[in-house]
């Protein structure tokens, strides 16, 4: 025997089976471990960037805070309080408060970091003092529509965003992100006038991020609008940082930070306490990216070299296993039906494939033997098939027979005879006829009528029958045999304790392109348990040989499809109902 080199090897099939499975373990073992430190590393950094904004946010609202003790303290010196009721200006007692306020400020460094411009105004917006003189003395800023919500604010100290340069003296660009905090100076209950502090936004910024728009982070701080306070990113429109704030806080303000991704780009979010504005961090994605990346880089790589050296191994091992096989199926190959071979044990092969080769030699020793006996149990089967054949009755002679019965039948004139033996004739003509499988209703009537007519002659009170058909059905062709096994089990079985009364009625119905057939006997019924049995039975007869509803059903099924079959009803001592479906064919 010659092997065949597109057969591939049980051995190879295997090691690549095994190699497959081990590499897809290898495979998902890797990718679980990354995704997991992918995830937490993901996990990680939206974390910090957390605690880094709240701290961020803490530092500026400490900043804030720090600007109300020396607003409040400057709000309640004396010299303010002069300033403010002294309608005379330029004598020695303004000047004298100027100076004192002056000496006041020098004191507090903070200003000279962060504020732009320092007055004091009196409820008429009239400068009585400025640090640096940037206000616009002939603006109204009492009236102001900016300063008037301001004042709505409950804190001590009042906070507006970025407003403009309106109220400027020169309408400069370095003014534009400037912030002002309003205090005002009460004697009693009553306003006598206001501090209102310029704060540059820029220099507040110096606390969190430079302003770099280079760097792959930064921050923006905006009011409780939106509306943009500082962007470390020059040039950025309203709309682009409202955008942001609103995809952060969609859901509503909170106290805990936020965070949402936004065209690729993480953002961080917290509520500065004080204000009521807020710190947002922007965070590239790149930042995210080269974290992860790095990851998935070095689990590829890992990867790669394991699957190269599972690969390697997998080799080795199947050509150290190959040998021994092959030369088993070397031995195979070449036996021609001779006896055992003798041949070595082996020992440094395989204990499996030892076994093998060692029974086969055992079998190729008893093979000889066993041809000459299944020979000489194949012959003798043969003779007994032939006796059975010789010692069978031909079924074409069985009919010559009936054939002259029935012609002396009718030379002594005796009709019952005569019509019992013509209906037998034609039963057996029906059964012996194999030319065709199919054939007509009204055949197949036929062949009913001649089986129930012997019953009938048998059992002449037992049973009552009716055949009933449409003459425009009687040329639809069916196959043989539908009918015969519904109508045997209705007189074995339906009328089996019967003496009289029994009833069998064959409708044939046109239903909608389809042929029913509808056998009906009053008698013993089936009872629950019997009728599952047989309902079973038609399920599996699809499988299994054998006779009956069964092996009708089955044919049904396999000539015209699964939709057409028998269908069973029945109730114990009442009756019983078959119903045979078939499909419209044409005629003869």
């Amino acid at each position: 025997m010659k092997l065949h080199a597109k057969h591939s090897s049980i051995i190879t099939k295997t090691a690549v089976s095994v190699a497959s499975v081990f590499l897809i373990a290898i495979f998902l073992l890797i990718f679980g471990i990354t995704y997991l430190n992918s995830f937490w590393m993901h996990r990680r950094i939206l974390t910090d960037k957390q605690e880094f904004v709240t701290e961020i946010s803490r530092s500026i609202d400490d900043q804030f805070k720090s600007l109300t003790t020396p607003l409040v303290s400057l709000g309640n010196q004396s010299a303010v309080h002069r300033l403010l009721g002294n309608t005379q200006k330029y004598d020695s007692k303004w000047l004298a408060n100027i100076r004192e306020i002056e000496t006041s400020i020098s004191q507090i460094h903070i200003y000279y970091d962060h504020v732009v411009d320092l007055v004091i105004i009196d409820t008429d917006s009239q400068i009585l003092f400025s640090l640096t003189n940037a206000l616009n003395r002939n603006y109204d800023f009492t009236n102001s529509e900016w300063f008037l919500k301001a004042l709505e604010q409950p804190s001590a100290l009042k906070y507006v965003p970025p407003h403009g340069t309106e109220h400027y003296s020169r309408k400069q660009e370095k003014y534009s992100n400037v912030f002002s905090v309003i205090y005002p100076v009460k004697k009693g209950s009553i306003i006598e006038g206001y501090i209102l502090c310029e704060v540059n936004a820029n220099k507040i910024s110096s606390l969190f991020y430079g302003d770099n728009a280079s760097q792959p982070e930064g921050y923006i701080m905006v009011d409780e609008s939106g509306l943009p306070i500082y962007d470390y990113i020059h040039g950025r429109t309203q709309d682009e940082i409202k955008d942001i704030w609103s995809a952060l806080y969609k859901n509503g303000i909170t106290d805990i930070p936020m965070q949402a991704i936004l065209n690729g780009n993480l953002y961080t979010s917290k509520q500065i306490q004080t204000t009521g504005w807020f710190i947002i961090s922007e965070t590239k994605n790149t930042i995210i990216k080269n974290s992860t990346n790095a990851i998935w880089f070095y689990a590829v790589c890992i990867g790669c070299v394991s699957i190269c050296l599972c690969i390697l191994i997998i080799r080795y091992i199947t050509h150290q296993l190959q040998k021994p096989v092959d030369s088993v199926i070397e031995r195979i190959s070449s036996y021609d039906g001779t006896g055992a071979v003798a041949f070595d044990d082996m020992d440094n092969s395989f204990r499996e494939i030892t076994i093998i080769r060692s029974k086969f030699e055992e079998m190729a020793a008893k093979i000889n033997s066993l041809i000459n006996d299944v020979y000489v149990a194949q012959m003798h089967q043969k003779d007994i098939e032939l006796e059975m054949l010789v010692s069978q009755i031909n079924p074409h002679f069985l009919y010559n027979v009936l054939q002259t019965i029935h012609g002396e039948a009718v030379l002594h004139g005796d009709r019952d005879i005569e019509d019992m033996l013509s209906s037998l004739g034609e039963i057996l003509h029906y059964t012996i006829d194999h030319s065709n499988e199919m054939t007509t209703i009204a055949q197949e009537i036929q062949h009913v009528n001649n089986y129930l007519g012997f019953y009938k002659k048998r059992f002449p009170q037992l049973f009552e029958y009716s055949l009933d058909c449409p003459p425009e059905l009687m040329g639809h062709e069916i196959m043989k045999y539908l009918l015969q096994p519904v109508i045997e089990n209705s007189i074995k079985h339906g009328f089996k304790d019967k003496k009289t009364g029994g009833q069998i009625r064959l409708q044939v119905i046109h239903q909608s392109g389809k042929i029913i057939f509808e056998v009906y006997d009053n008698g013993n019924g089936i009872d629950e348990v019997r009728l599952k049995e047989i309902r079973d039975d038609m399920k599996q007869a699809l499988r299994n040989s054998g006779v009956g509803i069964a092996n009708t059903d089955a044919r049904i099924k396999l000539k015209y499809g699964p939709q057409y079959g028998i269908t069973l009803e029945s109730s114990v001592g009442h009756y019983t109902r078959v119903s045979i479906m078939i499909p419209e064919t044409e005629k003869r």
